[in-house]
C-alpha cells in the first residue's frame, strides 16, 4: 500500500514510531489502552517478522483491502465489517479487536500492560468516545450538551493533584512509576 507511510510512519528525531491512523482518545484510560495497543502491535510483529521475514511480502492482489479497511473503519467505526486476513476472512471489527486483544496477551504481559489491554474490552463493551458522543447527542439533541459530557466523562477519569501537577486515578490512587513510561512520575 503506498499511503502506508503517511499512517504509520518512523519519527526519526525522536526515535519512535508515529501512529497517525488513531482518532483522538476521549479519556486517558482509553488512551493508555490504545498505546498499550500499539506498543503489543509493535513487538508482536516484529518477532513474527524476526521468525517468518517471508511474511512482510503482501501479494499485489491484496493492495486495496488495507485502504477498504480503513475506509470502512472511518465511517462505520467499531461496528464496521472488514477483511480480516488475505484468505478473504469477514468480521465485525470489535470482534477482530478482540481476537487481536487475546492473541497479544502474551505480549502484553511481558511489557506490562495486561490492565490497559483489559481497558480496550471496556470500550468495546461500552462505545468509544464517538460512539458516546453520538448516543448522548441522539438523547439531548444539544451539542453544549455532549460537550459537557465529554468534560465531565474525562475529568472522571483521572482526578489531579494540583499541588504537583500529578494525576490520579478515579479510585484516588496516584498512578505509579510503571505509568511513567507514557509520561507520569
Amino acid at each position: 500500500m503506498k499511503d502506508l507511510y503517511w499512517y504509520i510512519r518512523p519519527n526519526l528525531n525522536y526515535g519512535t514510531i508515529e501512529f497517525r491512523i488513531c482518532d483522538g482518545m476521549s479519556t486517558l484510560s482509553e488512551t493508555m489502552a490504545v498505546a498499550a495497543l500499539i506498543h503489543c502491535l509493535v513487538v508482536w510483529a516484529g518477532q513474527m517478522l524476526d521468525d517468518a521475514p517471508h511474511l512482510a511480502q503482501t501479494p499485489v492482489e491484496t493492495g486495496w483491502v488495507i485502504p477498504d479497511n480503513l475506509w470502512v473503519a472511518a465511517r462505520e467505526g467499531l461496528d464496521g465489517t472488514i477483511i480480516e486476513n488475505l484468505d478473504g476472512k469477514i468480521a465485525r471489527i470489535s470482534d477482530a479487536v478482540r481476537e487481536l486483544i487475546d492473541r497479544l496477551q502474551p505480549v502484553a504481559a511481558k511489557l506490562n500492560c495486561i490492565e490497559e489491554m483489559r481497558d480496550l474490552l471496556t470500550i468495546l463493551d461500552k462505545g468509544n468516545g464517538a460512539q458516546r458522543q453520538l448516543s448522548r447527542y441522539q438523547e439531548s439533541k444539544s451539542l453544549q450538551e455532549v460537550v459537557r459530557t465529554s468534560v465531565q466523562e474525562f475529568e472522571s477519569d483521572v482526578f489531579f493533584d494540583e499541588a504537583v501537577g500529578l494525576p490520579y486515578s478515579e479510585n484516588g490512587a496516584r498512578y505509579t512509576a510503571r505509568d511513567s513510561r507514557i509520561g507520569f512520575g
